[in-house]
């Protein structure tokens, strides 16, 4: 079963501490760990949402440390994409997984599948009897649509709050020309002209000499 997703930070921000993380969105889909405890009846519902995000705190917080151990270790920085390149942005993105044992920071063992795309952080919480390959496919999925749709990539790879994905102007639309002056009507040479109901109008008479 998957516990939650998360997308944080993976890079340091100047806002943050030396090895902290920003979350930027998190989602639960299964109950709390002991949401029939008494500790937990007793709490507010203000309490119990700081209590899950604490907990997914701890969890963007050790994938941020596995994913800058990963980078060093492979030796080579992100490639810088920029949005329309979300495909290569998730083909060089480094993954892995962290296991996470029972009390840090919840109360049985989970496994943490990370994918690590410029700054930014896609991990998906599951439990450890999964298929890690199928929740391996669910995540890059998931980051795929994420990067698309969201526009979460931009110059120097920083998350979408802190350069945000424009849309390029509009031109203004180009005047429309004058009309060109129509030239006088001029009546037509010979004899006569026709009339609007078809007849032949006499041009006109001359005086007889005298």
């Amino acid at each position: 079963m998957v516990r939650c997703f998360l997308i944080h930070t993976v890079c340091p921000l100047s806002a943050l501490s030396a090895g902290d993380s920003r979350l930027l969105y998190c989602r639960l889909f299964a109950p709390e760990d002991g949401l029939l405890t008494e500790q937990l009846r007793e709490l507010s519902p203000e309490e119990r949402r700081l209590l899950r995000g604490e907990k997914a705190a701890v969890v963007a917080r050790q994938v941020r440390s596995a994913v800058s151990l990963s980078r060093e270790a492979s030796g080579r920085p992100p490639v810088e994409a920029l949005p329309g390149e979300e495909a290569l942005a998730l083909q060089d993105a480094s993954s892995g997984v962290v296991r996470l044992r029972a009390g840090d920071p919840f109360s049985e063992d989970m496994s943490a599948l990370w994918l690590g795309v410029q700054s930014l952080g896609f991990t998906l919480v599951c439990e450890p009897h999964e298929n890690l390959l199928l929740a391996e496919g669910t995540l890059r999925n998931l980051t795929r649509h994420c990067l698309e749709h969201l526009h979460m990539l931009g110059p120097g790879g920083g998350p979408a709050e802190e350069q945000p994905h424009r849309r390029p102007a509009q031109p203004p639309p180009s005047p429309r020309p004058a009309p060109l002056p129509q030239p006088p009507l001029r009546p037509e040479s010979g004899e006569g002209r026709r009339s609007l109901h078809g007849q032949v109008n006499p041009g006109p008479i001359e005086a007889p000499s005298t």
